[in-house]
Formats: structure tokens, sequence, C-alpha cells
């Protein structure tokens, strides 16, 4: 399988910051979510499908 996205996410005690970007370096996506369980839930199942 080939890879097409790269993510990123910078933790802090307060937030995450989130991106995806493909490997021509294009900016797919940025977000920032509140750092617990319920926000980093939504976020996978809403822009990572997972």
């Amino acid at each position: 399988m080939k890879q097409k996205y790269v993510i990123g996410i910078d933790i802090s005690k307060s937030k995450l910051d989130c991106a995806v970007i493909d490997f021509n370096h294009q900016l797919h996506l940025e977000k920032q979510i509140k750092n617990n369980q319920k926000p980093y839930k939504l976020f996978c199942k809403r822009y990572l499908k997972v």
C-alpha cells in the first residue's frame, strides 16, 4: 500500500495541533482541538476515517 498523507500532531497540556499533508507538501487539514479523549476521538472519526 502506497502512503499518500502524513499526519503531524503537536501535543501540549491543553490542546493538540493537528496537520495532514501529502507528499507534495500540500496542506490538506490544519486543526486545533482540546487535549482530552472526546475531541480526539471525534477528530479521528471525522477526518481520519478511523
